[in-house]
């Protein structure tokens, strides 16, 4: 397995800079742009779970995703400890590195190809763009997150690296590779990672 960017990692753990980027600029879109919240209000956690999964089942540029509030605040809560980390993308009989940028303060987390970071973190374009949406934390238990993609990435790799990204800073040993790649950068070990994770990315 061999990665089709380079892996590029070692120059970039524990450095990565804030790339205000113009999707950084740009604010999250309200929720309600969305969908009708005032009448998700109306329906049972289930059902709103439900809506919002079908929702973007039927987006070609956009995947969703439900957390519970206790999974989102911990996400959260990590993500200002440990905002940027390296998750692959698998294609063929290689992948391509991207590099998650999280701006806690916004709920969103960032994703560019980590070649075009290494170049200008001011204008590496976002690949993938994770929102979270906490409006129906309190009433019903849920906590909605959206993705937007780019245009060259499929839509089955982006919700592959959303749950990838998702489970990498609420898994208790997985997020120990997140920890590394931040705060102790000579630890962390590409290639032992890669191997770690391939199974769960093809998953």
């Amino acid at each position: 397995m061999r990665s089709l960017l380079g892996s590029g990692v070692r120059a970039l753990t524990g450095k990565c800079a804030r790339a205000y980027t113009p999707e950084v600029l740009q604010s999250r879109i309200p929720l309600e742009s969305l969908v009708k919240v005032e009448l998700l209000r109306q329906e049972e956690p289930q059902r709103v779970k439900e809506i919002w999964l079908e929702h973007h089942k039927s987006k070609d540029d956009a995947v969703g995703d439900v957390l519970t509030p206790a999974e989102a605040d911990l996400i959260q809560e990590r993500s200002r400890r440990a905002p940027h980390f390296v998750l692959p993308v698998f294609r063929g009989e290689g992948f391509v590195n991207l590099l998650a940028n999280a701006l806690p303060g916004e709920q969103r987390v960032l994703f560019s190809h980590l070649e075009d970071y290494k170049l200008n973190p001011a204008t590496a374009p976002s690949q993938l763009t994770l929102a979270l949406y906490d409006e129906f934390a309190l009433d019903k238990n849920i906590v909605l997150m959206r993705g937007e993609m780019s245009n060259v990435m499929l839509k089955k790799e982006a919700h592959q690296l959303m749950k990838l990204w998702i489970h990498m800073y609420t898994d208790e040993p997985s997020f120990e590779w997140v920890e590394k790649f931040n705060l102790r950068p000579q630890e962390f070990d590409f290639n032992a990672y890669i191997k770690a994770f391939e199974s769960l990315q093809k998953e």
